[in-house]
C-alpha cells in the first residue's frame, strides 16, 4: 500500500513533520524536531522488551556489587576524614586561643618584672641610705628587714586562725 496520495513525496512528508513539530513546540517547549534526513532505524518492540527483560549475568552482578561496596567504603572513609579534620580544626582553634592567652600573660609578667626591677633599685637605694645614716653595714640592714618581714607574716597567720 502506498500513502503517496495522502502525503505526497518524501520532501512533502518531511515538511508536514516539521510543521507539526513547530506547532507542538509552541505548546510543549521541551519537545524538539528529530533530525531531518536521519538514517536512524528504530528497534523492534520485541527487541526492546527483550532488552528490558534481560537479566544481568553473575559477573556483571558481582562487578556492580563490588562497585557499590567500594562507593560505600569511600563514603565511610570520607566521613571519618571529615570528622578528623574538624577535630584538628577545633584543636587548632583552642591552641590559638591558648597561645593568645599565654602571650597576654607573658606581657603582664614582663610588666610586673619591670616594676619589680624598679622597686628593687629603690630598695637597694634605701638600704644604702639607711646603712650610711646609721653607720651600719648594708648586710646587717637587710637581715633586720628580713627578720621584720618574717615576724609580720607570722602575725598575719595568727590573726587568720
Amino acid at each position: 500500500m502506498s500513502n503517496k496520495h495522502y502525503f505526497g513525496s518524501r520532501e512533502q512528508l518531511s515538511e508536514l513533520q516539521t510543521n507539526y513539530a513547530n506547532e507542538m513546540q509552541s505548546v510543549f517547549k521541551s519537545l524538539s524536531r528529530g533530525l531531518i534526513g536521519s538514517k536512524t532505524k528504530n528497534i523492534s518492540i520485541k527487541k526492546y522488551y527483550q532488552l528490558c527483560a534481560a537479566k544481568l549475568n553473575e559477573k556483571d552482578m558481582e562487578s556492580v556489587m563490588a562497585k557499590a561496596k567500594n562507593n560505600e567504603l569511600t563514603e565511610i572513609k570520607l566521613n571519618y576524614t571529615k570528622k578528623t579534620l574538624n577535630h584538628y580544626k577545633d584543636r587548632q582553634d583552642k591552641t590559638e586561643k591558648e597561645m593568645i592567652s599565654l602571650q597576654e600573660q607573658n606581657i603582664q609578667l614582663y610588666q610586673n618584672l619591670k616594676e619589680m626591677k624598679q622597686e628593687n633599685a629603690l630598695y637597694k637605694e634605701g638600704v644604702k641610705s639607711l646603712a650610711k645614716y646609721y653607720e651600719v653595714s648594708e648586710d646587717r640592714i637587710i637581715d633586720i628587714i628580713n627578720y621584720s618581714h618574717k615576724n609580720n607574716k607570722e602575725l598575719e597567720n595568727e590573726r587568720e586562725l
